[in-house]
């Protein structure tokens, strides 16, 4: 079963992620597949994972998966990947900057019969932002988030070093 297994989720990404074939997810993927994707967006079923795909496809026409690793157990599938692409359309937030990126990931599937149910990806997506040469604004926690005698973070990122994060408290 675990080759059966290792083989589903090998032809996951060469057939539908790397070629970007929308259909091949009637063949892999179960019309009741729940799917985390590595940017952090949750989808249901076929429809909604193709939806998912051509969200990254807009910013990373030439987005690969590279399978470098698969661990296979019972009905579960892991797989250690490095993805890469050009940002050339907007993803979280960041506008398109035509730079060349290259994260590592990690992907859990639960298989049943022939198809995929279960997808929870996670990718390292602030690897992408110091690939991309972008700058991005997170707020650091606020008082009812932070533990007693915790310091707030308060650095602020230059505009001559892109990629930077700035760490400045949300007012």
């Amino acid at each position: 079963m675990s080759e059966k297994n290792k083989d589903i989720v090998r032809r996951y990404y060469e057939e539908l992620w790397n070629p970007w074939d929308l259909d091949a997810a009637y063949r892999l993927i179960s019309p009741e597949m729940e799917f985390l994707g590595s940017l952090g967006i949750t989808v249901r079923g076929i429809e909604g994972f193709q939806g998912y795909m051509s969200t990254v496809r807009s910013a990373f026409p030439d987005f690969y998966n590279q399978v470098d690793d698969l661990v296979a157990e019972d009905d579960k599938v892991v797989a250690r990947l490095t993805y890469t692409g050009t940002h050339q359309g907007e993803m979280l937030g960041l506008k398109p900057t035509g730079k060349a990126i290259t994260y590592s990931g990690i992907a859990v599937f639960r298989i049943s019969g022939e198809t995929i149910v279960e997808g929870w990806v996670m990718g390292d997506r602030w690897g992408v932002i110091p690939a991309a040469n972008t700058t991005v604004t997170c707020c650091s926690p606020t008082v009812t988030d932070r533990l007693p005698g915790q310091e707030v973070p308060r650095t602020t990122s230059r505009a001559d070093q892109p990629g930077r994060l700035d760490l400045r408290a949300c007012e």
